[in-house]
């Protein structure tokens, strides 16, 4: 048997999805003037932290992400030091029973899944590969795999992502020992000829 395979899903969207939900959610229960944008940009920071450095400690993690709301409506008597001092201390807030019950509901999907964030990973380096391929494929959607055409161009960002954008001037200049004044003097006049063109 193979070796299992073992899911982790991007903190990055975790955090962009919960700070959605969040402007979401205090616009259904009317709390836009109770609940500020201080106190959402404070949340997602906040839960952050906590799954960067806590998700380890499972009990303290699940424990202290449903304390969240309850830290930020001014009421801190299950909060930790860790997370509760004066920098990030907002006046007491009474919320509806439902909007409490919806928003831990929430947190619960959170807290099951920290087993998957626990190591902070993100998409960011896929996400800027394919961004760089999208670059090289220059948006071929024809016969896309004849010829090796796609295979080659993905090689090709693939060398760019990890060496650089002067990849393919440095290799030119290296295995063709062509000097740079030259290069530089053929790649203007190509430019200008597609300029008078």
């Amino acid at each position: 048997m193979g070796k299992p395979d073992h899911k982790i899903d991007c903190l990055n969207h975790k955090i962009r999805n919960f700070t959605t939900y969040l402007l979401t959610w205090k616009k259904k229960h009317r709390l836009e003037g109770k609940f500020t944008e201080r106190m959402v940009q404070h949340y997602k920071a906040l839960v952050r932290k906590l799954i960067n450095e806590k998700s380890y400690d499972k009990e303290y993690f699940v424990k202290h992400v449903h304390n969240t709301l309850s830290h930020l409506t001014g009421h801190h008597e299950d909060c930790d030091q860790f997370y509760c001092h004066e920098d990030y201390i907002f006046p007491p807030m009474e919320i509806s029973k439902a909007a409490y019950d919806e928003l831990q509901m929430y947190l619960q999907r959170i807290t099951n899944k920290v087993d998957r964030l626990k190591e902070g990973a993100t998409s960011n380096l896929a996400e800027a590969f394919f961004a760089v391929v999208c670059k090289f494929d220059h948006g071929k959607i024809k016969n896309f795999i004849q010829g090796n055409n796609y295979k080659l161009r993905s090689f090709c960002a693939a060398l760019s992502f990890n060496q650089g954008p002067t990849w393919n001037y440095d290799l030119i200049r290296k295995y063709l020992q062509i000097d740079s004044s030259v290069m530089e003097s053929f790649f203007q006049s190509k430019a200008n000829s597609v300029y008078e063109e």
